[in-house]
């Protein structure tokens, strides 16, 4: 999950382009991606993404009639237009930013930071989904993944529709291991 310098580095070299947009998907990859870009003899641009809704945000921002500069441009904007919400259980018992939670209950985490607490998985998604401004955003992604299925993740789409009907939900497999739910909030 986290690739190192060399494992960039291998990636890039594997393709045949010249110029490359490389999304890291995850802070603590942002530095590992930029060494690589520095090392390599081809053109490489990095567009901060830190999540996987942001990585797909930029990947659909990203328009093959334009140059490499101004997708970088198209890319980091729609990055900065997506909220992350990733939705797991606590493996302590711990207060953060006021936000108390006990070992074993469901968090909420908004780009990053513990914003939610609650007793459900959807509880949690829910009092993170508060925090992300959803009366200006149109649209919910939910990624299902580890300890999670589709069934559960129709139900947790219900529940977002009848908390905020304005928004329009949508479901994917995502095949994360360690988070059952990441919300893409758009």
């Amino acid at each position: 999950m986290n690739p190192s310098v060399q494992d960039i580095l291998t990636a890039i070299s594997s393709v045949g382009y010249q110029e490359l947009v490389l999304l890291p998907n995850n802070s603590n990859i942002l530095l590992a991606a930029q060494q690589a870009a520095e090392q390599t003899p081809r053109t490489v641009r990095i567009v901060p993404s830190r999540s996987l809704p942001t990585g797909i945000a930029a990947l659909l921002a990203f328009n093959y009639g334009e140059d490499l500069d101004s997708n970088v441009r198209l890319m980091e904007e729609a990055v900065g237009l997506v909220a992350s919400i990733e939705v797991t259980t606590a493996e302590r018992t711990t207060e953060v930013d006021g936000v108390s939670v006990q070992e074993g209950q469901a968090i909420g985490l908004l780009d990053g930071q513990l914003v939610a607490a609650g007793d459900s998985l959807t509880a949690a998604a829910l009092g993170a989904l508060a925090k992300a401004d959803p009366e200006s955003r149109e649209i919910v992604t939910i990624y299902w993944g580890a300890d999670a299925d589709l069934n559960g993740a129709a139900a947790l789409s219900e529940a977002i529709t009848e908390a905020h009907p304005h928004l329009e939900t949508e479901i994917a497999e995502g095949g994360q291991p360690h988070y059952p739910y990441i919300i893409s909030v758009e």
